[in-house]
């Protein structure tokens, strides 16, 4: 159970279009997803400008098919800028980290070679600490979240 309110802070860009993800008291997993990406094989990256809103840790992961038969992840910490983790299956991706500016940190997964016309799916998931991402939440924090994208990669 995860709430999401539009447009409450600064984005990277200066603009007030950024948004924040919180998890609810429910003890659960807590997180955002887009479902129904379609890739075309090739070298694709996952793209995630997060910022602390309370909660420090979370996960963004790229999964084939809503079973993440084929996944790559990384546990972000947001109070100290790293990865806390990075796991794969199957997809080995290359994961980074980058500051960016007033607090944001743009986290990324180069992965090299994602199955062509199948459905991925992009999450971000809040966690509590690094291991653990089913609990029951504060309101009062979560993410901030901003320019979230899987694409192909550049050239």
């Amino acid at each position: 159970m995860t709430t999401v309110v539009s447009n409450t802070t600064l984005a990277p860009d200066g603009s007030m279009d950024a948004d924040k993800i919180g998890p609810t008291v429910t003890n659960d997993f807590h997180g955002v997803a887009q479902t129904t990406l379609t890739t075309t094989g090739g070298t694709w990256i996952a793209r995630a400008r997060l910022k602390q809103a309370g909660n420090p840790f979370g996960r963004l992961i790229v999964g084939s098919t809503n079973t993440y038969t084929k996944n790559s992840s990384i546990i972000f910490d947001l109070g100290r800028g790293t990865i806390a983790n990075a796991a794969s299956i199957t997809y080995v991706g290359a994961p980074s980290v980058r500051r960016l500016a007033n607090g944001w940190l743009l986290y990324e997964i180069i992965i090299p070679s994602v199955d062509a016309n199948s459905t991925h799916r992009l999450n971000i998931d809040i966690y509590r600490d690094p291991n653990t991402n089913s609990f029951a939440g504060v309101t009062a924090s979560g993410l901030y979240v901003w320019g979230v994208e899987f694409a192909p990669a550049p050239n």
